[in-house]
């Protein structure tokens, strides 16, 4: 018995191990850093500055456009939902060649995010992209997708979009293949049309699929960063119209660490952080009105 709790132990200390040196212990020392002023990596020139950092990036104008990005990239998260719900509910429909479907939709959720994001930097280009060529081709002008400040942050949400979908089509066709046909037969005796069987039926049923895709996306939009460094290069797009919260925090950290440094970007993080936790709380204490539960 007691060799068996060992193994178990042995078994399980790899991913403990893993989250104390690359979880815990970073999460600890960020929190730590967050509290003193450090214009370089070497943690010994650190000095204790208390609440300044936060105050000094509360008040920054640069902090609150990074925040206005962000919240503004994020409205790309509900629209990804009900475009992939969608995709899911004609994909189910469809009999031929449906698993070829499902690859394709999901291949860009395997593919390197620095591999996508330079792919579509080509696509783009002014003057040189596919994207212009063609619209040149049907009689329009070449749009500066990634060069002006009015289309730069559209360019970025509509990516987001065709990015997000690859996932939530899976999940979503999961969960409508788990629907019980019964329900569907004995709400047409009832004489339940096509419509009503969908917002009575499968919506409910398939809430818990909803609200899992909806906070991992919202997770996943709000520390986003690879993307807008790659095609807005490192002033996050022209007047940095994609200069989002981690993008911010990590000019401080690594672009500008003589003038900021690691103290404010431990406590943009923390701050990111605790936003990201209210907002998942918020939306379980909200899933209560609208998750369908067995219980």
């Amino acid at each position: 018995m007691r060799g068996e709790h060992i193994a178990g132990l042995l078994m399980v200390s790899p991913p403990v191990l893993g989250f104390l040196m690359f979880g815990l212990i970073p999460i600890c020392i960020s929190f730590a850093l967050s509290f003193v002023r450090l214009n370089s990596y070497d943690i010994s020139r650190s000095q204790f500055v208390g609440l300044s950092n936060f105050s000094f990036i509360f008040e920054d104008e640069r902090f609150w456009r990074s925040i206005k990005n962000t919240l503004l990239y994020s409205l790309s998260m509900p629209v990804t939902l009900i475009l992939s719900l969608g995709v899911a509910v004609l994909l189910e429909k469809i009999r031929v060649f449906k698993k070829l479907f499902r690859v394709i939709y999901f291949l860009p959720y395997i593919l390197s995010g620095v591999a996508v994001s330079t792919m579509w930097k080509w696509m783009l280009d002014t003057n040189y992209g596919i994207v212009n060529d063609i619209l040149v081709a049907l009689g329009a002008g070449r749009v500066e997708w990634l060069t002006s400040e009015a289309y730069f942050m559209l360019t970025m949400i509509l990516i987001s979009i065709w990015g997000g979908m690859c996932m939530n089509i899976v999940f979503f066709m999961s969960a409508l293949a788990n629907v019980n046909d019964e329900l569907y037969e004995a709400a047409e005796i009832d004489g339940a049309g096509r419509f009503t069987k969908f917002f009575k039926i499968t919506l409910p049923l398939i809430s818990p699929t909803t609200f899992y895709l909806l906070i991992t996306g919202f997770i996943g939009v709000l520390q986003t960063f690879v993307n807008f460094q790659i095609m807005g290069g490192d002033n996050g797009g022209p007047n940095e119209a994609g200069l989002t919260v981690v993008f911010y925090l990590y000019n401080m950290a690594f672009r500008d660490t003589i003038s900021y440094g690691m103290g404010y970007a431990s406590a943009t993080a923390w701050v990111l952080g605790v936003f990201i936790i209210l907002l998942t709380v918020g939306n379980f204490i909200l899933s209560k009105r609208w998750v369908y539960s067995d219980d």
